[in-house]
């Protein structure tokens, strides 16, 4: 599992409160994000998959998936986060494009967002615009990718 601990101006290094004791402890409420490794790397491009893993003080930060194609970035989907369970879940699906001849790879970027990259990247997909050069400012990726094969319909 990766983890990936974010630290961006618009999250807190750390935060002091009082204990019982009324000594200062440092609270860490950086977002923490795990990666769960894939349950396969050969995949339909029908099917994709589903990228997972835990998330802990996110805050008002996002977690986004896209595919990385030709240095490009493709905006798939902005997760899904259960504050209950403290898990994102964000799949990626359908895979390529009718064109590509199969099989071909897919690489895929866990981005945490700050609430300004979010904004970007909202309005981008309500516009049609999903393919960037670059990841906006305020989108980290967590590495490594992940790289799936793509071997049938």
């Amino acid at each position: 599992i990766q983890t990936f601990v974010h630290s961006s101006s618009s999250a807190s290094m750390g935060s002091t409160r009082s204990s019982s004791s009324a000594s200062p402890t440092n609270i860490d409420l950086r977002p923490h994000v795990t990666v769960a490794p894939l349950t396969s790397h050969i995949v339909s491009r029908a099917t994709g998959f589903v990228a997972k893993g835990l998330v802990r003080n996110l805050g008002a930060d996002t977690i986004w998936l896209f595919d990385h194609v030709n240095n490009n970035y493709y905006i798939d989907v902005q997760a899904i986060v259960d504050p209950e369970s403290h898990t994102w879940s964000a799949p990626d699906r359908p895979l390529g494009s009718a064109s590509d001849r199969l099989p071909f790879e897919v690489t895929a970027m866990v981005v945490v967002a700050t609430p300004q990259c979010t904004s970007t990247l909202q309005t981008n997909v309500s516009s049609g615009n999903a393919k960037l050069p670059d990841l906006p400012p305020g989108c980290l990726t967590i590495k490594p990718p992940l790289t799936v094969t793509v071997t049938k319909e």
